[in-house]
């Protein structure tokens, strides 16, 4: 079985309430879970959270709740501990690990059914796949333009260059086409969950991924990203009155 698996806490500080912020007069968790909704693959669909309001509107979708424990509902708690207790939970819920979860976040809009039903035909053709990702392809933020700061307030390289071997110049692409995950879709094999064998920073996506690449894709911490997301949305069909799944 193939399941989805959306994660959103309450208790948000950048946008209070950010996962049913409305947008076009839907909450903003709505989008991840219409996508998953309307997937030829997914069969059952978990929302990993302590807040009723997204329990509220994840149960009217038919989706399944998973209580999520105060230990995980910090702004402290690591999404990657997070799944590891809601793919536990589904596993034992289905008898047996699922075939295929597709990892969603309520804070997340910037989804479509299509490259969920993408993603997952990647991995049904390549069984050597570990998982799927949506990337964008940034690069202005190339990791060799990062900087951090001294402990002096000055300006210091992020990463250092030397290391890498590159002849680096200012040329954005001097490295080459740098893409980065957005966080609006993972779909990944329960093999991944053991998380030594996954690339960091997110352990769960496994060493072999192949991306879906989109861009403007990103997950809500602020006003800006509710901007964002807005102008993203509508691009790709939706508003007030309209979205690409009405007939």
């Amino acid at each position: 079985m193939i399941v989805a698996l959306l994660s959103g806490r309450k208790g948000s500080k950048g946008v209070p309430d950010k996962n049913i912020y409305p947008i076009f007069g839907r909450p903003l968790m709505w989008y991840p879970l219409q996508a998953a909704l309307h997937s030829r693959y997914i069969e059952r669909i978990y929302v990993s959270t302590d807040s009723e309001k997204i329990a509220s509107i994840s149960l009217r979708h038919k989706a399944r709740i998973i209580a999520r424990p105060k230990r995980l509902a910090t702004d402290k708690a690591l999404l990657e501990d997070v799944l590891q207790h809601g793919v536990k939970y589904i596993s034992e819920d289905l008898g047996k690990p699922p075939e295929m979860i597709v990892i969603l976040l309520c804070n997340a809009a910037t989804v479509l059914t299509k490259n969920i039903d993408n993603g997952i035909e990647m991995l049904i053709r390549d069984p050597l796949l570990d998982s799927v990702a949506t990337v964008a392809l940034l690069n202005q933020y190339s990791p060799i333009r990062a900087k951090r700061i001294g402990k002096d307030g000055a300006l210091i390289p992020a990463v250092d260059a030397k290391k890498l071997g590159l002849k680096i110049t200012c040329d954005r692409k001097c490295m080459g086409d740098v893409y980065f995950c957005d966080a609006s879709l993972w779909i990944i094999r329960p093999r991944c969950m053991d998380y030594a064998n996954g690339q960091p920073p997110f352990p769960w996506m496994g060493k072999r991924i192949f991306p879906i690449i989109q861009q403007g894709g990103l997950d809500v911490d602020d006003m800006e990203g509710i901007h964002d997301t807005k102008y993203w949305l509508n691009r790709h069909g939706f508003s007030k009155i309209k979205t690409p799944y009405q007939r």
